[in-house]
């Protein structure tokens, strides 16, 4: 039987190695999407590290008392009556 379907064997060889490529390109794919997903967690990281100095800091600072902040100058009425 074998003789009369000589590519049979072929046919599945050829299958195993389109199997294996396969195979071997999701591992890359999913090699390459982790390194983009780590990659992304570190900006979040490095990101968040920034904004909480930024707030720690501006926590940090003494605010200035009501009387040093700049005052508003009085507006002037539109008849120039007080």
């Amino acid at each position: 039987m074998d003789t009369a379907n000589p590519s049979r064997p072929d046919a599945r060889s050829q299958a195993e190695d389109r199997f294996a490529k396969i195979i071997k390109r999701d591992a890359e794919v999913k090699a390459y999407q982790k390194q983009q997903t780590d990659a992304e967690a570190v900006k979040i990281a490095r990101l968040r590290a920034l904004r909480l100095a930024k707030e720690a800091d501006e926590e940090a600072k003494p605010k200035k008392p009501a009387s040093a902040r700049r005052a508003k100058p009085a507006k002037e009425t539109a008849n120039g009556a007080d």
